[in-house]
Order: C-alpha cells, then sequence, then structure tokens
C-alpha cells in the first residue's frame, strides 16, 4: 500500500484523477454490463418460457376442448331429429374441427423434448383412427343410414380411439406442465444469481470508490500537508531541514521547488544579516583598541569563534618583513616565528607576491593544534593581505562543518592559515 502511495504521489494531478475516474467507470460499467447481459437472458428465459410452455399448454388444452366438442357435435349429428337440427350439428362439427387444427398446429410448435414429440406421434396415430371413424359417420348420415351410424358412434372401438387420442394430449399437458415448473424453478434460481452477482459489484463497486478515492485524496493531501509544515518551519526560521518532494516532477515537485528556492534565498538573506551583525559588531569592538597589538589580539579573538579557527598569528608589515604582533591558541610547539622576511617561507612569499596561499593535506609533522585533552594537526594553511593595514596574520584551524569565512552554519574549511 505505502509502495502504491509513494507511486501515486509523483503522478500529475490529470493523472490522479483520470486513474480514479477509470477505476469508478470500469465498476460502473461492470455493473451495467452485467445487468444488461442478466436481464436479457431472464427476457430470453421468460420468452421462451411463454412461448414454448405457457402458449403451449394452452394451445393443447384448446385442442382437448375441441376435442371434446367434436365428439360432442358428432352425436348432435347421429340424434338429430329434425334437419334443421341436423344441420346445426355440421355447422358446429366444422367449426370444432377447424379449431382442433388450429391448435393442434400450435401445439407442434412448442413441442421440444423426445417424450412430447412421441406422445405427439401417438396422438397422430389414434386421431386418424378416430378421423376415419367421424368420416365414416357422416357417411352414413348423408346416405339417409342414420340408425346404423347412432350404432356405430355407440360401438367401443369408435370411443377407444377417441379416448386414446385424447389421452395422450392429456400426456402431452402433464409433461408440458412438469417443464413450465422446472424451467420456473430455473428462472428463479438465474434470478437469484444475477442477483448476487449485482450485489458483488456493487460491493466491488463500493470498495473501488473507497479505495481509489482514498488513494487519490492521500497522495494530494500527504505531500501537501508536508510541504505545509516545511513552510511553517521557515517562517519560523528553521532554514536548514530538507524540503520534500522536489524531485517530484508534478504540481507537487513545482510547488515544492519553488519553497526550496524562497528556502535558499531566506538563507542568504539570513547570512547576509548574520554577517552584517558579526561585522558591525567586530567593528565596534575594533573601534575600542587603543592601539595595534590590541587591535590584532582583539581582531584574532573575535574572528577566531567565527571561522571556527584552531590557531592563529597575526603579522604587521612594516614595508620590509612581518613582525608578529598577536597570536591565537598557539603552543610552544608551533615555534611562531616573531619575523618573517620577505620571502621567507610560504608566508614571507604570500607578503612578497601580495598574493593569497591556500595549502591542504599539511605534512603530519606540522604545528598541532591542541587543547587541554590532546592535539590534532591541522588540515588547511591559508595566507592574505590588507593593503588598507599592510599587514599580515595567518591561522589554522580544526576540520569543521559549522561554519565558512563567516557564514551561519552552512560549509567551512577544515583549517586555514591567512593573512591580510
Amino acid at each position: 500500500m505505502k509502495t502504491w502511495l509513494a507511486a501515486i504521489e509523483g503522478w500529475r494531478l490529470r493523472r490522479k484523477l483520470w486513474f480514479g475516474f477509470t477505476g469508478m467507470l470500469l465498476a460502473i460499467l461492470a455493473i451495467g454490463v452485467e445487468s444488461y447481459w442478466s436481464q436479457r437472458q431472464l427476457n430470453l428465459q421468460i420468452e421462451s418460457l411463454y412461448n414454448k410452455q405457457l402458449v403451449g399448454i394452452a394451445e393443447t388444452k384448446s385442442a382437448q376442448l375441441q376435442f371434446a366438442h367434436i365428439g360432442r357435435t358428432i352425436r348432435m349429428l347421429v340424434l338429430a331429429a329434425a334437419p334443421e337440427d341436423e344441420a346445426v350439428a355440421r355447422s358446429q362439427l366444422r367449426q370444432a374441427r377447424a379449431e382442433f387444427d388450429r391448435a393442434i398446429a400450435a401445439t407442434r410448435q412448442t413441442l421440444e423434448s423426445p417424450e412430447t414429440l412421441r406422445h405427439m406421434a401417438d396422438f397422430e396415430g389414434h386421431f386418424r383412427v378416430y378421423e376415419r371413424n367421424l368420416d365414416r359417420t357422416i357417411a352414413l348420415v348423408d346416405q339417409g343410414h342414420v340408425e346404423q351410424a347412432r350404432r356405430f358412434v355407440g360401438q367401443v372401438a369408435f370411443q377407444q380411439a377417441a379416448v386414446a387420442a385424447y389421452d395422450e394430449l392429456d400426456r402431452i399437458v402433464r409433461i408440458k406442465d412438469q417443464d413450465a415448473a422446472e424451467r420456473v424453478a430455473f428462472v428463479q434460481d438465474r434470478a437469484r444469481q444475477s442477483l448476487r452477482r449485482t450485489l458483488f459489484l456493487l460491493a466491488f463497486g463500493l470498495f473501488a470508490y473507497f479505495t481509489l478515492g482514498g488513494l487519490i485524496g492521500r497522495s494530494i493531501n500527504a505531500p501537501t500537508e508536508r510541504i505545509r509544515r516545511s513552510v511553517d518551519l521557515l517562517a519560523h526560521g528553521e532554514l536548514d531541514h530538507e524540503i520534500p518532494h522536489t524531485q517530484y516532477r508534478n504540481e507537487i515537485g513545482a510547488l515544492a521547488r519553488s519553497v526550496a528556492l524562497l528556502q535558499s534565498q531566506s538563507r542568504e538573506q539570513e547570512d547576509q544579516r548574520w554577517i552584517k551583525v558579526q561585522l558591525s559588531e567586530l567593528s565596534a569592538a575594533l573601534q575600542e583598541c587603543e592601539n595595534g597589538p590590541d587591535l590584532c589580539r582583539t581582531l584574532l579573538e573575535r574572528l577566531a569563534p567565527l571561522v571556527n579557527l584552531g590557531q592563529g598569528v597575526f603579522y604587521r608589515f612594516d614595508g620590509s618583513a612581518l613582525h608578529a604582533s598577536a597570536t591565537y591558541a598557539c603552543s610552544g610547539e608551533s615555534r611562531v616565528k616573531t619575523v618573517v622576511a620577505l620571502g621567507e617561507g610560504l608566508a614571507g612569499q604570500c607578503a612578497k607576491d601580495r598574493q593569497p596561499r591556500l595549502v591542504d593535506d599539511l605534512p603530519a609533522d606540522y604545528p598541532h593544534i591542541s587543547s587541554g585533552l590532546g592535539s590534532a594537526p591541522p588540515g588547511r594553511w591559508g595566507c592574505g593581505r590588507s593593503n588598507a593595514t599592510r599587514s599580515c596574520w595567518r591561522c589554522s584551524s580544526w576540520p569543521a562543518s559549522r561554519r565558512g569565512a563567516i557564514g551561519k552554519n552552512r560549509s567551512s574549511p577544515s583549517c586555514c592559515r591567512s593573512w591580510r
């Protein structure tokens, strides 16, 4: 999680928003697609249930009804006492047979299972026998053999074909009732599965919403809060802490780099202020000196803490040689020369050339900087001049990282000797 958050924090705001909205859009799209697919499947199942089962049951029962009506009208025909009754019976018989044929044709279109197809084939066999019996009965009535037609209709053979055909239709109805019940149970199960999938996708969508929203929110708020704390520290004068997220290549990184630039400028202003304060104090202290040696000693004592000196010697230049006027922290082994001729050693050469010198990596036997607890060799020697005073001073310092020449807690020379 932290790795993800750290990676997302470095993204640009547009990419973060695109990532969050895309994730939520995909969740919404998944819910929509699943709902559409489930609804379509349910519609197909319900349509199949209606067209193949419910319509089939209704048409089969309609065929049973018309089949029974055919049997009733054929009896009305053979029992008709008057020509008018016979005509009505013939008309009803034609209508019943037409409706029966329509219902049987519609029933055939709804048959799917091998069992119902087998029963339909058996029904058609029995009905052909029954239909021949009907035609024979009508022919007897047309020939005027009404009594013979009545006896034929009352025979067991005539009734057996009718009963067998009707029983096959009844079996088809029962099978379709069972198939319809199973299909309804299947549709209900699919509906429950669809509901569970929809609920799962809704839960996943909510989880994705809160997760992506939390990641995007934290990726914006967390670095912004860190930069805000850095600005607060800058406002309270703490200029040395590191500004976070300056390496980001996004809006947060641009803001962090702007704050870092502000910190750098604040450091420079603080250094300038600190230098001015120290120079003011040094100038005031020097103005109180009564003679040259006192001025040299005061200058070394004031400069030593500021530039982190370890040892120092202040020389006065009289035009022909350098004369020691003051020392700082010089022990007996330092062997400070009171007079240095022009060109003698690096200090004399520096005075002769009127050029500063700075030497690093001093030899191990060079005079050490000592204290009450021990001593250590200096790391740097320096020499410089001042045309105003025409005097020279040298100094050496411990390796340090607190101050530079006159700077506040920045970089520092390890050790120096210089003159001015």
